[in-house]
């Protein structure tokens, strides 16, 4: 193996789709590990189960989708061609009064005051306390974790107050003080969180929402060719301070991934990063984009947990993992480092 000689020989791998399935697999010491739903944690670990290390963190957070305000690509200058609707009152048009970017049209200070609203109608504390069972953490801003020494180094100016009051006040002043209807898309699976999100926007701005729950692969091109302007939920980046921001700029079109949002900041903070490797630069590189991200509100976080695997610690050693960075892969990794007993 490239980084160390495994302790075991063979590894199997079962694909078992439902949570309550792996949960009584591994209660009944059919596996030894298992990725095991949140709310079954606390039960299993009063069991003796054990949570194997070096985690990551399952982010939960809403892409204001439709923003597209880059005018050119940023690495061959063509000019990119793309719909900026703004009957979604979530979405700004910087060139709406001409070729020349501008942060003050009408649509970018409407849809700005309505994107805040939503951002600062979110109970955060609640979700984590209630679906989440306490063990994650309230998040605030996309592509950085609330645990992460950068964001609590700022998170005075960066996290997000459950404040409803002023929220129908930014409403009434964008125009939309009797709400609107948005499309979300959420997947086939389980959307508790954003189900619960989108009860907060009902009742407190009128904001009625249907869920698109097809699969991901047929929902997938739409934001690969940049025409979706429906929110969903978004994305699992690494490190602040890795050069991760292309999934919000124009760099990989054709044919890339994106959040459907395209930013000059985030090129710019992406090709600041790519060419230094001096912690300062690269700290101020990431400084600025969780500044935008924040005064722009195009990306507000709801809540963060823990995701790693659960194990049986007396059928196995599991006290080391390689370091990992990107919060989707979850737990099953690093199987190298396991010791049977």
């Amino acid at each position: 193996h490239w980084r160390t000689t495994p302790y075991i020989d063979r590894v199997r791998m079962l694909h078992v789709p439902e949570s309550a399935t792996r949960r009584a697999m591994l209660e009944n010491r059919q596996v030894q590990a298992a990725e095991i739903a949140l709310k079954d944690w606390p039960a299993l670990f009063e069991d003796g189960f054990t949570l194997a290390p070096e985690t990551t963190n399952t982010v939960f957070a809403i892409s204001m989708a439709g923003n597209y305000w880059q005018s050119h690509h940023p690495t061959t200058g063509e000019p990119l061609e793309r719909t900026r609707d703004i009957s979604k009152p979530w979405v700004g048009d910087p060139f709406e009064n001409g070729d020349t970017f501008d942060p003050d049209t009408p649509s970018m200070q409407r849809s700005k005051l309505v994107r805040e609203a939503m951002s600062i109608t979110i109970e955060r504390e609640a979700i984590n306390d209630t679906i989440l069972s306490g063990i994650g953490l309230p998040h605030h801003l996309g592509g950085i974790w609330a645990d992460d020494p950068l964001f609590i180094e700022n998170q005075d100016r960066w996290s997000y107050e459950y404040d409803p009051d002023k929220a129908k006040e930014l409403m009434a002043e964008a125009g939309y003080e009797d709400g609107f209807e948005i499309e979300w898309y959420g997947g086939p699976g389980n959307i508790e969180i954003f189900e619960t999100v989108a009860a907060g926007w009902l009742g407190e701005l009128g904001i009625e929402t249907t869920f698109d729950r097809q699969i991901y692969t047929s929902w997938r091109p739409t934001i690969v060719n940049r025409t979706n302007t429906d929110i969903f939920g978004c994305c699992c980046y690494g490190l602040p301070t890795w050069p991760l921001e292309w999934p919000q700029n124009a760099a990989n079109f054709p044919g890339g991934y994106n959040t459907a949002q395209e930013f000059d900041e985030s090129w710019e903070s992406f090709d600041r990063k790519s060419n230094t490797t001096d912690p300062e630069e690269l700290e101020a590189a990431a400084v600025d984009w969780y500044d935008f991200l924040r005064e722009w509100h195009v990306w507000p976080g709801i809540v963060q947990h823990p995701g790693g695997a659960v194990y049986d610690p007396d059928a196995m050693e599991w006290e080391q993992m390689r370091p990992f960075h990107w919060m989707r892969w979850s737990g099953m990794r690093s199987f190298e480092w396991i010791r049977l007993k």
